[in-house]
């Protein structure tokens, strides 16, 4: 196939008009702003270069998207991770799905778990994180921001659960214990699955 941009200018030209050196000379110039039109356009396509774009370009794009639970001190996986998810994120803003999605960007593979699906009271759900998840300070307050955008307005949050496996109880923690972590460490505390 031949692009646009690899023809002669004189091929833009019908054959009548080719031995007009101003015809010739018009042509030549609208081929090469072809050609400084079709490299701008690559740097234009903004959404699948994400992983390419810089830094300072991901939180001007983020503000533009309206990426509520972006922010600027995040790692640059997580950024890129945040936009990329953001527009599924708010097709489905209010449920579950939104939910993990945003959650999933600073625990990969969460999951959302609904009152009905652990036993809890109503209007109420958990997020569960699974093996190896580093339940750190900086991420769990992240992921709490996260839940508060995402979640709808009826739902209340419980707690973020830790698995660790199916024959082993879960760490629990809760809404209070989570927004303490800005205060101190992160105690383990196990609790029974019951």
């Amino acid at each position: 196939m031949i692009k646009l941009t690899d023809l002669p200018a004189s091929h833009l030209v019908p054959h009548a008009l080719q031995k007009d050196p101003s015809i010739v000379a018009i042509a030549e110039g609208i081929a090469t702003k072809v050609r400084s039109l079709a490299a701008e356009r690559a740097r234009m396509i903004i959404y699948p270069r994400i992983d390419e774009l810089p830094e300072e370009l991901l939180d001007i794009l983020a503000y533009d998207m309206h990426v509520e639970w972006y922010q600027e001190d995040q790692p640059i996986e997580v950024k890129r991770s945040l936009i990329k998810d953001s527009v599924r994120v708010h097709m489905t803003k209010g449920t579950p799905a939104a939910v993990e999605t945003a959650v999933g960007a600073v625990f990969p593979g969460a999951r959302v778990e609904e009152w009905f699906e652990y036993d809890g009271l109503p209007y109420r759900f958990r997020v569960t994180v699974g093996v190896g998840t580093q339940l750190t300070e900086e991420a769990t307050a992240e992921a709490l921001r996260m839940v508060a955008q995402t979640k709808n307005l009826r739902s209340h949050f419980d707690w973020i659960v830790l698995e660790h496996n199916t024959h082993e109880s879960l760490n629990r923690f809760t809404h209070a214990e989570l927004a303490a972590l800005t205060q101190y460490q992160l105690r383990n505390e196990v609790l029974s699955d019951g």
